[in-house]
């Protein structure tokens, strides 16, 4: 049998800040849903290629698991993190925070699938917050034999600011126009 080669989520991390970096000046007012979702794609991709981190706690039980079908929450969704990245672009000015970003993007909770179903279609037109989402569905967390019954998620309060915009957006970017422009605007300038 082969020797699996050991994943280094640092390589992935770099192609996705490089991916999105490059991919900053189709992010603006002209932005489509299929631009959009191509780019948000970029990063998840290389998130759930980079593997899961597990956190250590899950919404059932650990005595329950044979009983379910249970699955990773990357409870901090990739593709929201990449909208988020993309409108506030202060990530894609500095490796190391964005690395901090996609790290957190790599943490799961254990979860039972149908569970994990729920909460993919809270983010896409509910009004729950992601630090809130398992509340929401009032699901507990168990780590170490504890019960935690009001979970909240942790999740950075800049995060939360900016997805407050997002929601009262109807769910879409909040683009500020960025700064960086096209190659044909460089040249114009240039010449």
């Amino acid at each position: 049998m082969p020797k699996r080669l050991k994943k280094e989520p640092i390589e992935y991390a770099r192609t996705a800040f490089d991916s999105l970096k490059s991919s900053q000046y189709r992010w603006n007012k002209n932005l489509t849903t299929s631009i959009e979702r191509s780019i948000s794609r970029l990063f998840y991709d290389q998130v759930f290629s980079s593997g899961a981190d597990r956190s250590g706690f899950s919404t059932i039980p650990k005595s329950e698991w044979c009983e379910h079908t249970m699955t990773d929450d990357h409870y901090m969704a990739p593709q929201s993190v990449t909208k988020f990245i993309m409108d506030t672009e202060f990530l894609l000015d500095d490796f190391e925070k964005f690395l901090d970003c996609f790290k957190m993007c790599r943490k799961t909770h254990y979860v039972a699938k149908t569970q994990n179903e729920e909460l993919k279609n809270l983010t896409k037109k509910t009004l729950v917050l992601t630090r809130d989402r398992y509340k929401h569905l009032g699901y507990n967390l168990y780590g170490n034999g504890t019960m935690f019954t009001t979970p909240e998620l942790q999740v950075p309060s800049y995060y939360t600011d900016w997805e407050k915009g997002f929601q009262e957006n109807n769910f879409r970017p909040t683009i500020t126009e960025n700064k960086i422009g096209t190659l044909d605007q460089f040249l114009g300038e240039v010449a």
